[in-house]
């Protein structure tokens, strides 16, 4: 059975602020110049992902913790819980398997069921991007649970995760997101971003 963790930074907006979400970004053109961080010296975002012999998904995070075990396509397609970005990634990543029967599918996707867990050290809302760090990590984390990504990334592969994650927010669950958090995570350090 496959274990993967992986972590994220948040990051910290020094200027530019929402200048890389639409319509202003297309219009004007964006620049953002943030920092990414971690808090306490821990890190802010930790997604586990791990094959289960179960055929199902369990899915455990959000801010109270919850934790949702999956059995069908129908409870995967309930958007309506805190495990939602959770949610929308697995579909995403199941999407091209949607036919068959969701153990099925799990099979042919995962090579079992599987086992996702977020935590934060951030607290909900707090203005750092959790979302887009959890995103990146969740991203990079089925990536390499299904083998499609090694451990040591080159720059393109870092963008690639990005929007990927940046994808999850805006279509997936609808959530305007301009991009520097999804890149602040997936790239740390100091950032100057031209969108």
């Amino acid at each position: 059975m496959i274990d993967v963790e992986v972590y994220a930074p948040v990051r910290i907006d020094l200027t530019g602020g929402a200048t890389d979400v639409s319509p202003f970004k297309d219009r004007e053109g964006g620049r953002i110049v943030n920092m990414a961080i971690n808090l306490d010296n821990k890190p802010s975002v930790k997604v586990r992902a791990t094959q289960i012999p179960e055929k199902m998904l369990i899915l455990r995070g959000g801010g109270v913790q919850s934790e949702e075990r999956i059995d069908c396509w129908q409870s995967l397609q309930d958007l309506t819980t805190p495990l939602r970005l959770l949610k929308v990634a697995l579909m995403k990543r199941m999407q091209k398997v949607a036919e068959r029967p969701f153990p099925e599918a799990l099979q042919c996707v995962f090579g079992s069921g599987v086992y996702c867990s977020v935590e934060s050290a951030v607290p909900r809302e707090s203005g750092l991007g959790t979302s887009g760090s959890i995103g990146v990590a969740l991203v990079h984390a089925l990536n390499i649970l299904t083998g499609s990504d090694v451990l040591y990334l080159d720059d393109q592969s870092k963008y690639t995760i990005a929007s990927q994650a940046n994808t999850l927010e805006n279509k997936g669950l609808s959530i305007t997101s301009g991009g520097q958090d999804q890149l602040a995570a997936m790239f740390g350090g100091f950032n100057d971003i031209a969108f």
